[in-house]
């Protein structure tokens, strides 16, 4: 939201657009103008919820954790 602290990436970067924008709605133009139904987007990462890793590792990290302390070459 504060375009004079972004300012100077212009310059260090010529890469970026001209456009800084501070304001939602101009985010969303552009992301508008420049969308294209050739990009495919990244594949999403399966997400890890609380609930999932009480169910599936929880018990996995208590058995893990019973071996800390007790590392030796046996």
């Amino acid at each position: 939201m504060k375009i004079d602290k972004y300012q100077y990436l212009k310059q260090k970067y010529p890469k970026i657009h001209n456009d800084i924008y501070n304001k939602p709605k101009d985010v969303i133009n552009f992301i508008h103008k420049f969308s294209d139904v050739n990009i495919k987007p990244f594949p999403i990462i399966k997400l890890l919820t609380y609930q999932s890793y009480q169910n599936k590792y929880k018990d996995r990290h208590i058995k893990i954790g019973e071996f800390y302390g007790n590392l030796d070459l046996d």
